[in-house]
């Protein structure tokens, strides 16, 4: 909570409490905890699978966390209704990162696999994209966008 001008407690716009999500054993949020005051303008930061998406697909209610709380104008996401969460949907605007259409824009390669013949590589027009070259064994539709934007 913080003071308001008049002195007296308000909470904060969005509140973020000890959240934690793990995927198959991998722990991609570990404690995260942060709050954001209405106005203020944040930027997550970070390298891909850092957990950046994540986050934000809790803090937006998509999905819960393992663990830990957050609040958004005092609704818990983590406790509430559906129909609480749904006013609250109501009052977030979401600019969701487009995917790229791997068939219009990239010319795609399949890596080999330890021990199965090299494939012949697909070819279209556009940059080379190496389908799941920073997570080996991932189909493309298991990739977030960021993933699947980058360039090997």
């Amino acid at each position: 909570m913080t003071t308001n001008t008049a002195g007296t407690a308000r909470e904060k716009l969005i509140a973020i409490r000890d959240v934690s999500v793990a995927y198959g054993g991998r722990r991609v949020l570990d404690g995260v905890s942060l709050d954001i005051d209405r106005g203020e303008i944040v930027a997550l930061v970070g390298g891909s699978g850092s957990g950046k998406t994540t986050l934000l697909r809790r803090v937006i209610g998509l999905e819960r966390p393992d663990s830990g709380s957050i609040k958004i104008d005092g609704v818990d996401l983590t406790t509430c209704s559906e129909a609480e969460l749904a006013a609250v949907r109501r009052k977030i605007g979401v600019a969701f990162q487009e995917n790229v259409s791997l068939r219009e824009r990239w010319r795609v390669s399949r890596l080999p696999s330890a021990g199965a013949p090299q494939r012949a590589e697909r070819r279209a027009p556009g940059p080379r994209l190496d389908v799941g070259a920073s997570r080996p064994g991932h189909a493309p539709a298991a990739l977030d966008g960021g993933q699947l934007s980058e360039r090997h």
